[in-house]
């Protein structure tokens, strides 16, 4: 999670109930530029995932508030105020209250009747958090009896490699397109960015969308007649930003993608000089699968 969040690798994940993701706190000493040495870093580290600078990769997120997950801290007890902290955020901001079975969290015995008392009451309260306080040999038993229920731990499986970032730009009234294409390409090898998805209330949307643009690999406009409208809208913020990152990119970036004849005088002007692909929704799969591998080709070659 350190500098741009272009260096940050995607998650590749099963999704698998069996497959629990391996989250390293301090980092891993297989890499030790990632290791929190002092206070000062972790206070640092701590700034950097309140404030979202660099937010959280969109694929972790979307495995964070899968329903039915589970999340178990190893090493880390609530009674600790930096794990609190991150347990508030990932609870919050990611809607685990929600979404989330539980939060497993370690014996509380070390502390007094009282203070265990009062903090099991507090995250009773409010979430969907369990607090295991429990010897630790009966909380592994109840553990290996839950992983058991669930199919058991399988070995773990390797990366594949960071997958193309795509920016889904589109007009409102398009909602249900963006999502399906959103969907698609999950799917398909990409790490897509929608702002329905990704964006969350009191958050600066323009500044989001201005570092998920300047982080991705490519811009998907859905070109479509209810774009066409859009005289004064925020997809037109989106197109000029795009159109501008799209000066400093070789090779195909900024893609629209039409889903129906537009006449002449309906066209947008700004999105002219790009190699334009159809989406037709009764094609869809047809038009996606072409879109797919004009992307992968393209991605194939810059990394070379």
């Amino acid at each position: 999670m350190r500098g741009d969040k272009r260096d940050n690798p995607e998650f590749v994940l099963s999704g698998s109930a069996s497959a629990p993701v391996v989250y390293h706190l301090f980092g891993t000493a297989r890499e030790p530029g990632s290791l929190v040495l002092s206070e000062n870093d972790l206070l640092d580290f701590l700034i950097a995932i309140v404030s979202e600078r660099p937010p959280l990769p969109n694929s972790l997120s979307r495995a964070l508030k899968r329903s039915g997950q589970s999340f178990l801290f190893v090493g880390f007890g609530i009674s600790q105020w930096y794990l609190r902290v991150l347990m508030k955020v990932l609870v919050r901001s990611l809607e685990l209250h929600r979404t989330a079975s539980a939060i497993a969290a370690e014996s509380l015995r070390g502390l007094s009747e009282s203070d265990r008392e009062r903090t099991i009451l507090f995250y009773q309260r409010g979430t969907r958090i369990e607090v295991e306080d429990a010897d630790v040999s009966e909380f592994l038993t109840e553990l290996a009896h839950r992983l058991e229920a669930e199919g058991g731990v399988v070995p773990e499986t390797p990366a594949l490699g960071p997958r193309p970032r795509v920016f889904i730009s589109y007009a409102r009234e398009d909602g249900a397109l963006a999502s399906r294409l959103f969907e698609a390409l999950d799917r398909s090898q990409f790490e897509p960015w929608l702002d329905e998805e990704a964006l969350v209330g009191g958050e600066n949307w323009d500044q989001r969308i201005r570092d998920e643009l300047a982080a991705t690999d490519y811009a998907l406009v859905l070109y479509t007649p209810a774009l066409c409208k859009k005289t004064d809208s925020y997809v037109n913020q989106e197109i000029a930003l795009a159109r501008k990152r799209a000066l400093g990119v070789r090779g195909s970036f900024l893609i629209p993608l039409r889903t129906a004849d537009i006449d002449a005088e309906d066209r947008v002007a700004e999105l002219g000089e790009y190699q334009e692909m159809q989406l037709r929704p009764a094609y869809f799969d047809l038009d996606l699968s072409k879109v797919v591998s004009t992307m992968l080709r393209d991605f194939q070659r810059r990394n070379r």
